[in-house]
């Protein structure tokens, strides 16, 4: 892990998280600058976002691309949410639930929780009012599972997609006192993050993580923003290789509980025509600590147990067939 993380302003973003609203919480008025505020939720949105890993040996290294999309909305807790769904661009069949999103209108504010059993994070804050420069906001980076604080260092607005939108610089800095980690990221309001929506506060780049970034953002299938450097051919369909096929894919989700003590479970996919699979644990230093067969084809639950584990980072992926999964990260706490 590095020390210090240097990105450029358009390589990462801010999501901002509390622990809720507050009475002495401002709503904009008519008034300001921005009092047309243009919402990010709606089903009409898709993020489609490419990431990469080139941290893993060679025959782990991969790329991959995301599309991300609002669902149906749901009750959780007596809260109205929406859910918020993932997929492979090649796989879009396949559909993961990948939490649940809110927003308040109002407060120009958007919430999310991983899991119904979660604590709500607020992830983006629009608000003109607490978005001035020099303004400092306690948060939480969901990838490392650290405190961080976020600064607001610049504030602007800019035309994008025919509406005047906030555009603001926020940078997250981890609270960790053993690691003096940060990371700067902006958000675009009605869109958000330019290196992915759920790339919230992050101020640590754990090792065999995904780096990510926004390919465009469409609404209603139309092409609404788009960094300077995605090729628009890029934006709408992007294949890897001609092997990148359905039946051919072996796909590894996020663990959940993340951290967890006892157990966890990690969602996969199983192609059918694809055999003598393993999905594989490994800690920190790289040496494989776990491997358990996987006979079932599709979509599978597969429990980790914590064990003889002991407490810490670890990596794991699929195997199958001389094919590989890309590698995700889990945390142990006991």
């Amino acid at each position: 892990m590095k020390k210090i993380l240097n990105i450029t302003v358009f390589s990462a973003i801010t999501l901002i998280m509390a622990v809720g609203l507050t009475s002495c919480e401002k709503t904009p008025t008519k008034n300001d600058e921005t009092a047309l505020y243009i919402p990010m939720i709606s089903v009409e949105n898709q993020w489609n976002e490419f990431a990469e890993n080139t941290s893993l040996p060679p025959e782990y290294q991969y790329q991959r691309t995301y599309i991300t999309k609002i669902g149906g909305d749901t009750l959780v807790n007596g809260v109205s949410y929406y859910k918020l769904l993932t997929a492979r661009d090649e796989l879009s069949s396949i559909w993961l639930n990948n939490g649940y999103i809110r927003e308040n209108i109002e407060t120009r504010k958007v919430y999310y929780k991983p899991q119904k059993d979660e604590q709500e994070i607020l992830l983006y804050n629009f608000n003109v009012f607490d978005m001035q420069v020099g303004n400092e906001f306690q948060s939480y980076d969901i990838q490392s599972k650290t405190n961080v604080l976020l600064s607001v260092k610049r504030v602007e607005y800019d035309n994008i997609g025919g509406k005047n939108r906030m555009i603001a610089t926020i940078r997250s800095i981890s609270l960790d006192v053993n690691c003096v980690c940060y990371e700067d990221h902006i958000w675009i309001e009605g869109i958000g993050n330019i290196n992915g929506f759920l790339r919230s506060t992050m101020a640590i780049q754990l090792n065999g993580s995904d780096k990510m970034s926004l390919l465009c953002f469409l609404q209603n299938e139309e092409l609404v923003y788009k960094p300077e450097n995605t090729n628009i051919e890029d934006c709408f369909v992007y294949k890897l290789t001609s092997s990148n096929i359905e039946t051919e894919d072996l796909i590894v989700y996020q663990n959940a509980p993340n951290p967890f003590d006892k157990n966890t479970t990690i969602r996969c996919f199983i192609p059918k025509n694809m055999y003598n699979v393993q999905l594989c644990v490994y800690n920190i230093q790289g040496a494989q600590v776990q491997c358990l067969n996987v006979y079932e084809k599709g979509t599978v639950d597969v429990i980790i147990e914590a064990g003889k584990l002991t407490s810490g980072i670890y990596t794991y992926l699929l195997i199958g067939d001389g094919k590989t999964s890309e590698a995700k990260n889990m945390i142990l706490t006991k």
